[in-house]
């Protein structure tokens, strides 16, 4: 199973999610999407499973603690 984690609430994830739900059904493949929030609980994942954190488009501010547009 692959699941799709993301952290970030943005337009885009329904769109991006519906599309590669759709690419990974012709493979015959299960795929899901989880959306974040703190008390998100991944505790439901096995080991056979593939996770994939799908992080927002500006990576230059992921782990600086900084706001986008501020420096």
């Amino acid at each position: 199973m692959i699941i799709y984690f993301f952290p970030f609430q943005m337009d885009e994830n329904d769109t991006f999610l519906d599309a590669e739900v759709k690419y990974q059904k012709m493979k015959n493949k299960e795929c899901y999407g989880v959306k974040a929030s703190h008390k998100t609980p991944l505790s439901f994942l096995k080991s056979s499973d593939t996770l994939y954190i799908v992080a927002h488009g500006n990576t230059s501010v992921i782990g600086t603690g900084q706001q986008l547009g501020q420096r």
